[in-house]
């Protein structure tokens, strides 16, 4: 399994690349995790030309020691390296672990050009389409995408077939069902809700208070 930064359950792609790690080590298959931590460069800031930065807490010792308990190894590393430098040596771990399959899941990669050379690709992406990269399979929720090549990022990329595959993360129960009255909220009004990882860092001051108005 292969993602592009492997952070904490509260970062839904990792905790995407997470639970399915989980699912093919329950199913009796043997799995190892890599991840080149693409999102974490030194100095990053001063590509953007202002001082944001992309702050993403990464995977809790405690849920890395729970991997290792499950048999499954994972490989992160020194995230102070050059992204070329990680590559090329994770491209040597992953030619050393020959695994049969690689499953991505995320968004894009550089690393799947060379994987897809050589390898057999999954592709599960965080979005509704395959990732912007050469997979040979992708995994839909959509069952009317299933069994046909789809191509949302063509010409750069080529089709890749759709296997249905609903499955992204084990959610948690719910615990308390709100109601309208709650927010003061009329039969028939519309309610607005947005959801996100960074919305308390992204999402404030003035623009934020007007959604309240």
């Amino acid at each position: 399994v292969l993602c592009p930064y492997l952070g904490g359950e509260a970062h839904p792609p990792s905790s995407m690349a997470l639970h399915q790690v989980t699912l093919l080590q329950n199913m009796g298959l043997q799995v190892r995790l890599f991840s080149c931590q693409e999102t974490r460069v030194t100095q990053s800031e001063q590509y953007f030309g202002s001082k944001a930065t992309l702050l993403t807490p990464p995977a809790t010792p405690e849920r890395l020691q729970q991997l290792a308990s499950m048999g499954v190894d994972v490989q992160l590393p020194d995230d102070s390296l050059p992204l070329m430098v990680r590559w090329q040596s994770m491209l040597t771990n992953i030619a050393a672990y020959d695994p049969d399959l690689i499953l991505f899941v995320g968004l894009n990669s550089p690393l799947l050009a060379p994987l897809h050379a050589t390898r057999p690709v999954l592709g599960l992406c965080i979005h509704a389409t395959p990732p912007m990269a050469a997979v040979d399979v992708w995994l839909t929720s959509t069952p009317a995408l299933a069994q046909c090549y789809s191509a949302p990022w063509a010409p750069d990329f080529p089709p890749a077939l759709g296997h249905y595959h609903p499955f992204r993360v084990k959610l948690k129960p719910a615990t308390h069902a709100r109601t309208r009255e709650e927010f003061d909220l009329q039969p028939g009004r519309i309610a607005l809700i947005s959801a996100g990882f960074r919305l308390e860092s992204e999402i404030n001051g003035e623009w934020a208070a007007r959604m309240l108005a």
